[in-house]
Protein backbone atom coordinates (compact mmCIF):
# COMPACT_ATOMS: atom_id res chain seq x y z
CA UNK A 1 0.00 0.00 0.00
CA UNK A 2 1.08 3.39 -0.60
CA UNK A 3 1.23 6.06 1.41
CA UNK A 4 -0.02 9.47 -0.06
CA UNK A 5 -0.75 12.82 1.53
CA UNK A 6 -4.43 12.41 2.13
CA UNK A 7 -4.13 8.97 3.88
CA UNK A 8 -0.94 10.46 5.96
CA UNK A 9 -3.04 12.73 7.01
CA UNK A 10 -5.45 10.74 7.94
CA UNK A 11 -3.10 8.55 9.79
CA UNK A 12 -2.10 11.37 11.54
CA UNK A 13 -5.85 12.99 12.56
CA UNK A 14 -6.51 9.26 14.23
CA UNK A 15 -3.03 9.26 15.84
CA UNK A 16 -3.68 12.63 17.25
CA UNK A 17 -7.24 11.39 18.39
CA UNK A 18 -5.90 8.05 20.28
CA UNK A 19 -3.10 9.69 21.82
CA UNK A 20 -5.76 12.72 23.45
CA UNK A 21 -8.64 10.27 24.14
CA UNK A 22 -7.93 10.11 27.29
CA UNK A 23 -7.66 13.81 28.01
CA UNK A 24 -11.53 14.33 26.99
CA UNK A 25 -14.47 14.79 29.69
CA UNK A 26 -11.59 15.78 32.14
CA UNK A 27 -11.24 18.27 34.29
CA UNK A 28 -9.04 21.09 34.34
CA UNK A 29 -5.80 20.23 36.02
CA UNK A 30 -2.96 21.50 38.14
CA UNK A 31 -2.83 25.65 37.51
CA UNK A 32 -4.96 25.49 34.81
CA UNK A 33 -7.94 26.90 36.75
CA UNK A 34 -5.46 29.67 37.50
CA UNK A 35 -4.20 31.00 34.33
CA UNK A 36 -7.18 29.86 31.93
CA UNK A 37 -10.03 29.52 33.57
CA UNK A 38 -10.13 32.14 36.21
CA UNK A 39 -8.15 34.61 33.74
CA UNK A 40 -10.15 36.96 31.81
CA UNK A 41 -7.36 37.48 29.72
CA UNK A 42 -7.04 34.58 28.67
CA UNK A 43 -10.65 34.33 27.28
CA UNK A 44 -10.25 36.46 24.17
CA UNK A 45 -7.61 37.42 21.65
CA UNK A 46 -8.25 40.83 21.92
CA UNK A 47 -8.02 40.87 25.72
CA UNK A 48 -4.84 38.69 25.66
CA UNK A 49 -3.01 40.89 23.26
CA UNK A 50 -3.67 43.84 25.32
CA UNK A 51 -1.95 42.36 28.20
CA UNK A 52 1.05 41.53 25.97
CA UNK A 53 3.95 43.22 28.68
CA UNK A 54 1.72 41.29 31.39
CA UNK A 55 3.12 38.41 33.44
CA UNK A 56 2.18 35.14 32.99
CA UNK A 57 0.34 34.77 36.16
CA UNK A 58 -2.59 37.03 37.58
CA UNK A 59 -1.70 40.30 39.22
CA UNK A 60 -2.79 38.74 42.50
CA UNK A 61 -0.30 35.58 42.08
CA UNK A 62 2.94 36.96 40.26
CA UNK A 63 4.81 34.24 41.68
CA UNK A 64 7.44 34.04 39.24
CA UNK A 65 7.99 37.25 36.77
CA UNK A 66 7.42 34.46 34.08
CA UNK A 67 6.39 36.42 30.93
CA UNK A 68 4.34 34.31 28.38
CA UNK A 69 2.19 36.17 25.89
CA UNK A 70 2.06 33.49 22.88
CA UNK A 71 1.05 31.06 25.41
CA UNK A 72 -1.50 33.38 26.66
CA UNK A 73 -2.85 34.36 23.43
CA UNK A 74 -2.95 30.78 22.52
CA UNK A 75 -5.37 29.92 25.32
CA UNK A 76 -7.52 32.87 24.05
CA UNK A 77 -7.59 31.51 20.92
CA UNK A 78 -8.28 28.08 22.13
CA UNK A 79 -11.01 29.38 24.84
CA UNK A 80 -13.06 31.25 21.45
Amino acid sequence: MRLTTGRAAVFSGLCAVVLYAGAFGHQWASDDVIIIQNNPVAHAPAAAAGAWFEPYWPADLTLSGQYRPLTILSFAADWM
